[in-house]
């Protein structure tokens, strides 16, 4: 791990970082995840401390960052004391407990007193900053703005006695209260934000208070009360689920960063209490989950059964082994969706075995931090004419657009199914969202050895912009390096399509020849194509660096 200051060029990946490390936070009174939102009316305010902000690189992937603000003191004979503040800190999910945070706020004291600033001021995790040396304000006389001095009200004295006195502490920043405040400005925001960075995916984020009121709309409406008797019950699980309840987990699903349904889960053990349908003897073992679309506009599209699978996906991480559902015998939908994603009905209800399975272990050929590389299968072609049929992607590339889900199938079969081709799959969205493949010795496109291989690549355009590209061609070289023991690699790119030249030379390739004037049938023109090399010893130079 590295810690530097924050790039101008960091700034997008510091939003994706900071929404995905708040996205599960839930507390009492909590009503919406704004923390991305404050990073971006940050972005240029005069209050930010530039030295000060961080980021935390781990094998060039930003998986922390903090940011400081201007603060200050307000004494009860109206001096001003300037002090500092940090917030959000952010660390990635798969990196917590790997000590990034600490590290961020320790390096980060430390610049701030070679910098001489008198005392960091926050209000954070009551039981988790004392043990980096935080006290309570309250100890030196401090309060905040309404009076208080909670547990989560905190200082760290840079300078010794700075802050003997006590006082009543500020923000200078207005940009926090904006970011609780200026709904049309969130709402505006946040649709940007997930289109640009979460396009077409459905998102599972925890139901805040602010949300009652549509939960409520929605268990009164037809096509919901049909199947959710006593809509009155289900709220009033909701609105204790801090308390009677705290044995669900509640979310909204947002697809495009619009609210359209609810789902949960919860441990049987706990939920037994409550219902008679089935018997656990231990904690963690079985789970049940409810779901349903909210927005009438949303039914019938595919989103109900991505909300199960993402569920089964959390309940995987949980080491759920098995779940158990027991939806209304008349709710075909819902049957449907439990079926296609491999739920068995048992005669009284619908159950599914989550301990993976060898078929699972074998098909996957590789993973990457956001990425699986798998074999295509023909239960893909849906998926692939999704992008495929996009005329952004195949004519560059040097194929036609799809025309149909039929012909995506068709291309699985005869094109896709060829050794060493595989479809690369985002683990957020759990689907294929683009294709990688290594053509080798007589199979390249260009005359290689049985020793060498073309790498080919692409992928669909809301997933362009995210750095996927490059991180499943350099997982591929990897393959090709070490598990193929392939000797030399290489790619190339049709006249225009820089964007491919840029991945290749964010991968280590380098320029060495170009073919003009070269038929090619799939498209019934003629091109000029520039080929690209990278031998072994270079790429395992490269890695060693």
């Amino acid at each position: 791990m590295i810690i530097r200051e924050e790039r101008h060029e960091d700034y997008n990946a510091i939003l994706q970082l900071t929404y995905q490390a708040f996205l599960t936070l839930d507390y009492p009174g909590r009503q919406r995840m704004d923390e991305h939102f404050l990073v971006s009316l940050l972005r240029g305010s005069k209050f930010v401390i530039r030295e000060l902000c961080f980021v935390a690189d781990c094998n060039g992937e930003i998986a922390g960052h903090i940011l400081y603000t201007k603060s200050e003191i307000l004494r009860a004979d109206g001096t001003k004391t300037p002090t500092i503040t940090f917030g959000p800190l952010s660390v990635l999910p798969k990196y917590h407990r790997q000590g990034i945070g600490s590290a961020l706020v320790r390096h980060s004291l430390e610049k701030a007193r070679e910098l001489e600033h008198s005392a960091v001021l926050i209000t954070g995790v009551p039981d988790y900053y004392p043990k980096l040396g935080f006290k309570r304000a309250r100890t030196y006389g401090l309060v905040l703005s309404d009076g208080t001095a909670p547990d989560a009200f905190m200082t760290f004295e840079l300078t010794p006695g700075s802050l003997n006195g006590g006082g009543e502490f500020h923000l200078l920043a207005p940009e926090y209260e904006l970011a609780e405040t200026d709904n049309a400005g969130f709402e505006k925001f946040h649709k940007e934000f997930i289109n640009k960075h979460y396009h077409g995916q459905i998102i599972l984020r925890p139901l805040w208070d602010a949300d009652i009121g549509l939960l409520e709309k929605w268990f009164y409406m037809p096509h919901i009360a049909n199947w959710y008797e006593h809509p009155e019950d289900w709220i009033h699980e909701i609105r204790n689920r801090r308390g009677e309840f705290i044995f669900i987990t509640h979310f909204v699903a947002e697809f495009d960063g619009v609210a359209l349904g609810f789902c949960q889960y919860y441990d049987c053990y706990f939920g037994q209490q409550h219902e008679d349908w089935y018997v656990v003897d231990n904690p963690g073992m079985m789970f049940s989950i409810d779901y349903l679309i909210g927005e009438p506009e949303y039914l019938q599209k595919g989103y109900g059964r991505e909300i199960v699978r993402l569920l089964g996906e959390m309940l995987t991480e949980l080491g759920a082994k098995r779940v158990v559902v027991q939806p209304d015998k008349e709710n075909v939908s819902s049957c449907h969706v439990l079926e296609a994603n491999g739920y068995i009905y048992n005669g009284k209800y619908y159950t599914k075995d989550l301990s993976p399975t060898l078929d699972r272990i074998e098909t996957v050929i590789s993973e990457t931090a956001r990425l699986i590389l798998r074999p295509w299968q023909e239960s893909d072609a849906e998926d692939l004419y999704r992008y495929a049929s996009d005329p952004q992607i195949g004519p560059i590339a040097g194929w036609p657009v799809h025309t149909s889900i039929e012909n995506s199938l068709e291309i699985i079969k005869g094109v896709l199914s060829k050794p060493e081709t595989y479809a690369v799959v985002l683990k957020s969205a759990g689907h294929a969202v683009g294709s990688i493949g290594l053509m080798i010795g007589d199979a390249s496109n260009i005359g290689l050895p049985n020793d060498e291989g073309e790498i080919g690549y692409w992928i669909g355009v809301p997933f362009w912009g995210q750095g996927l590209v490059p991180e499943a061609v350099n997982e591929i070289i990897r393959y090709g390096f070490e598990d193929l023991n392939l000797k030399q690699l290489w790619c190339g790119y049709f006249e225009g399509n820089t964007k491919s030249k840029r991945v290749q030379e964010k991968c280590g390739f380098k320029y060495h020849h170009t073919n003009e004037n070269i038929p090619w049938p799939l498209m019934n023109d003629i091109r000029t194509e520039h080929i690209s090399c990278l031998p072994k010893n270079e790429w395992k130079e490269k890695i060693n660096q």
